[in-house]
């Protein structure tokens, strides 16, 4: 991540955290992009149907539209700096110089499950409703779609350097359901 686009990066992986990372851009018409990535280790060695290893996960992932507050997620980085949490890029002063002139008091957060247990070739109907419904609950907060990186060793198409399944609770990952 550090080698990314990203301005700052801040490592916040602990009890209380707003995700095991957060970095902060800005794209090409000067908005002001957060993303936050939530991290699991997987179940076993191979990838494949293992929907416990989305579980947590996807359970961050939902609870972290907290952070788009910019107030609270100012908050937290003041106080988790000072408690152990560190930028692996960047510092406060850079943080504070591209978040707090943004005019609005939320973000459109994009938000990274990781999870090195996924296959896309392997997914089930379980792990696509359980990534359909993260997904949902996001976007209906105001969030950007979930997006899920897989392991390198998994099935997923090329995007860049990392392996990335973008998986955004469209009809073909929901299962088919019975009338």
């Amino acid at each position: 991540m550090v080698a990314s686009d990203a301005l700052v990066v801040f490592y916040d992986h602990r009890s209380g955290e707003c995700a095991d990372y957060l970095t902060v851009s800005v794209d090409a018409e000067g908005e002001l992009l957060v993303r936050l990535y939530h991290g699991k280790g997987a179940g076993g060695p191979a990838p494949g149907d293992r929907v416990d290893d989305l579980y947590e996960v996807c359970g961050q992932a939902t609870k972290c539209v907290q952070w788009r507050s910019k107030k609270r997620l100012v908050s937290h980085v003041k106080t988790r700096l000072r408690t152990g949490s560190c930028f692996q890029k960047g510092d406060l002063p850079s943080f504070l110089t591209l978040v707090e002139p943004y005019i609005r008091y939320q973000f459109s957060l994009e938000v990274y499950a990781m999870q090195p247990g996924v296959s896309k070739s392997q997914l089930s109907p379980k792990m696509a409703t359980l990534l359909a419904t993260t997904n949902r609950g996001l976007v209906s907060v105001g969030c950007q779609r979930l997006r899920v990186i897989c392991s390198p060793k998994s099935s997923c198409s090329l995007d860049g350097p990392a392996q990335r399944v973008e998986l955004y609770g469209r009809a073909r990952y929901r299962p088919a359901h019975p009338r």
